[in-house]
């Protein structure tokens, strides 16, 4: 349920912009932000730039939230439609970008069309880290900078955790006028599910097939656990280029009887339920989802300290175990003692992500 919360009083309409709604963290985060906002009064509406399909996040949004969409293959292509659809977005609206593509061109829209509307930008990853790893066309430079320039232009960024706040600072020469951390939304499950995924006991990881995911140290970490004649079995929910690469290195290793990468799911609750633990390997984050959708499930996390995020949410020997960066040992250590931690009690050490607490944050600056 998402009504938690009195109704603030204001309740601006908010009009959220996004690249689209697969499934993804940031898709995630929109979704729930939108049904938060939506259930404590606010008329909510997003537009995204691709298409909607049926398995992304779209049959998630509550009813009452609307949803355009722009139907096309990328920003550029969607100037156009864009400047229709903020021409018609009236002052008392505050707008909410999700997208960091997108951010120049609605923002410089904004101004061109002299838009009176509140201007939030949501920081959606480790910003140092996430530009480096782009690639140095023409096109991503000039986005890159024009990104950096409009953010003194909006009136609020938010960030999703410390690291990724003092990392923004840090990497922006040009400041928003102001900056603040909210955390992210999670909606906890109704009840307890049966464990009724048919396996033996394994280790989930939930995450796309790229390099930022690092999911060959989650096969090195496998590998190490098996030698130690700890033979769990390693889930893998995600899509992405980099699959078949990843199943001939777990052929190599001796290990793909062990390993199944299952693509998108729809259930991952399920899978969460049922897990010895959920592990994160990303070289970096912004602030990864997947442990607090972990922890409501009462399902322990084992990561690295990357950056970003990890280190602000897990508690030792509570809800998991944070290890040093990359350290396999560390984490083979930790796994084994993950049947230790009692729980039912996981959740309550993410209480302060459940909607009625993250809307006080947000009611502030809308």
């Amino acid at each position: 349920m998402w009504g938690y919360c009195e109704m603030n009083h204001t309740c601006r309409d908010v009009h959220i912009f996004i690249g689209g709604l697969e499934r993804g963290g940031t898709q995630r985060n929109c979704v729930n932000i939108a049904n938060m906002l939506f259930s404590n009064g606010h008329s909510v509406e997003i537009t995204t730039v691709r298409n909607v399909d049926n398995d992304g996040y779209k049959d998630d949004l509550c009813h009452g939230v609307l949803l355009r969409t722009l139907n096309r293959e990328s920003t550029i292509h969607s100037i156009i439609p864009l400047i229709k659809v903020i021409s018609k977005i009236n002052k008392d609206t505050t707008i909410l970008i999700m997208n960091y593509e997108l951010l120049p061109f609605i923002v410089l829209v904004s101004k061109c069309l002299r838009k009176k509307s509140r201007i939030v930008v949501r920081n959606m990853n480790y910003i140092s880290k996430s530009m480096a790893s782009k690639n140095r066309g023409i096109f991503t430079i000039v986005q890159k900078y024009l990104m950096l320039l409009t953010f003194p232009l909006t009136d609020v960024v938010v960030h999703q955790c410390n690291a990724m706040k003092k990392d923004f600072h840090s990497y922006c020469l040009f400041q928003p006028k102001h900056s603040t951390v909210i955390k992210n939304v999670v909606n906890f499950p109704k009840k307890n599910l049966p464990a009724t995924i048919a396996q033996n006991p394994y280790l989930l990881l939930v995450g796309r097939l790229v390099e930022q995911k690092n999911i060959r140290l989650a096969i090195d970490i496998l590998k190490a656990l098996h030698n130690k004649s700890y033979e769990l079995n390693l889930i893998v929910i995600g899509e992405g280029d980099l699959l078949s690469d990843l199943q001939d290195y777990a052929d190599r290793l001796g290990l793909l009887q062990y390993i199944k990468f299952l693509g998108r799911k729809n259930n991952v609750n399920e899978y969460y339920f049922s897990a010895h633990a959920t592990i994160l390997t990303s070289n970096y984050e912004g602030f990864p989802n997947v442990l607090i959708e972990s922890m409501s499930c009462g399902t322990p996390v084992v990561a690295h300290n990357c950056k970003s995020g990890p280190e602000e949410l897990i508690v030792n020997g509570e809800n998991g175990f944070l290890v040093g960066f990359q350290n396999i040992l560390e984490f083979v250590d930790a796994i084994i003692k993950i049947k230790n931690i009692d729980r039912s009690s996981i959740s309550s050490t993410i209480t302060a992500f459940l909607p009625a607490n993250v809307y006080k944050d947000y009611s502030k600056i809308l």
